[in-house]
Parts: structure tokens; C-alpha cells; sequence
């Protein structure tokens, strides 16, 4: 399958809010470098950034800034070439000059619940390496939360913008609000329902399904508990 949109709608996603995009995934490269380089020309011309690339050799980060503050992105691509030694290193290069660094990471088996032996240690080895947030993509479907080093990582967030019509887990996804302040970090859990490309809030059973799927095991049990019944948990900032 090979994936492409109207240049038209790039002023669409500027209009609604979209700020900045990954480009680190199995489908920039669909029609090749030369659609690729237009793709970011195109959201670059609507005064949005992008960041990461489908075989991480290009434009790793980017910097967003926020009332003063420097929120600085960085893409990974595990499925073509999974090999994270220059985003590893790029962490470290950008961490001085970043307030916070949130890794958008590209990784994992399609529909698939459970993260991999691989996606943890990946992602322990970015937050490792100074990362303070990990947001994962690709399963098709919600995995669950991790707090790692007092660090949260998000290993995938199911679909959000999608046709996968054909079961409840690739019709549901989560978007995710983070609110950073000196001593702790709020994160705010939003369970979307998608039904043939339009995407609204979910509520009731459906709400409370998708939050369950955030939750395992090595959720702490007040963390979970708060996931459930507010949609939200909060994490004490540690350095």
C-alpha cells in the first residue's frame, strides 16, 4: 500500500492546530525521495516543521518554541533501518539546548498489544540518553504506558486519522496532553473513536476500554487508578 494526499491540505492541518510532523515511518518514502523532499516542502511552505525521516539519515530533530521554552522533537524509524546510534547521539548533541526532548518513535508489530523486548529497550536506551518523553507509532493499536527513570513512555498510541474499519482496537486510539511544570509533569489521556477517517472523543464504555489498554502490570497501582478514573496521572519531574 502507498499513501499520498492533496498538497492542499497541509494549509488544513496549520488551520486546525498541527504544529510539527514525524516523517520518520515505513510510508515517506512511498513514492520515492523526490515526493519525500515535496512533502516537506509542502508543510514547510504552511509554516509547519517536520523532523525524523524514513531511514534516519535526515533531519533528525527540530525545535519548537514555547513561551521561552524550547521543546525539541526527534524521529525514529525502527522498521527499515533499525539502527539508533545517530539518534542516540543526536539526543545528546541537542540536550543542553532543549527543555524537554520528546522522542516520536516509528516501531513494533502491527496490531499487536504487548510491547516488544525490543521497543523497551530501545526506549530506555533514548530516555538513557537524555530524552524526557517517548511517543510510539505503528501498532495500529494502544499499548500500554511506562514510567521508566521518572521518565513516561507511551509505546504506541493505536490509530488516530485511519480507515482500519474492522475491530474495535484499530477503531479506538488515545491522544495525549502533556502539561510541564518545574516539579512534576501532567499527562492527560484522551480516547479517541474512529470511524471511517473522522475521529471524535470517545466516551463511556468505549472512554473507559481504551484507558484500560494503557494499563498492565508494571503500571503502579495509584497511577493506574488515576488512569481510570480521571484519564490522567501525573509523574514527580526527577533530572
Amino acid at each position: 500500500m502507498r499513501f499520498t494526499f492533496d498538497p492542499s491540505f497541509a494549509e488544513l492541518l496549520k488551520k486546525v492546530g498541527f504544529t510539527a510532523f514525524s516523517l520518520a515511518n515505513n510510508h515517506s518514502l512511498d513514492f520515492g525521495h523526490a515526493a519525500d523532499a515535496e512533502t516537506r516542502e509542502y508543510i514547510h511552505a504552511a509554516d509547519m516543521l517536520t523532523f525524523g525521516s524514513a531511514l534516519n539519515s535526515r533531519s533528525l530533530s527540530t525545535i519548537l518554541p514555547i513561551k521561552g521554552s524550547a521543546f525539541c522533537m526527534v524521529g525514529y524509524h525502527d522498521l527499515f533501518v533499525p539502527d539508533p546510534s545517530a539518534v542516540l547521539a543526536e539526543i545528546q548533541t541537542i540536550r543542553p539546548n532543549c527543555s524537554k526532548v520528546t522522542v516520536f518513535v516509528h516501531w513494533g508489530a502491527e496490531y499487536t498489544h504487548v510491547p516488544s523486548d525490543r521497543q523497551r529497550s530501545l526506549a530506555h536506551a533514548f530516555i538513557d540518553a537524555g530524552a524526557d518523553l517517548v511517543i510510539g507509532a505503528h501498532p495500529h493499536v494502544v499499548q500500554p504506558v511506562e514510567i521508566y527513570n521518572g521518565k513516561v513512555i507511551f509505546y504506541s498510541l493505536g490509530n488516530f486519522v485511519f480507515d482500519q474499519n474492522f475491530s474495535f482496537a484499530t477503531m479506538h486510539g488515545l491522544m495525549v496532553g502533556v502539561d510541564w511544570t518545574h516539579d512534576n509533569t501532567r499527562f492527560e489521556l484522551i480516547p479517541v473513536s474512529i470511524r471511517r477517517g473522522q475521529v471524535t472523543v470517545a466516551d463511556g464504555k468505549e472512554r473507559s476500554a481504551v484507558l484500560e489498554t494503557v494499563i498492565d502490570s508494571s503500571v503502579a497501582d495509584d497511577i493506574a487508578t488515576s488512569i481510570r478514573t480521571l484519564g490522567e496521572f501525573v509523574v514527580q519531574n526527577s533530572d
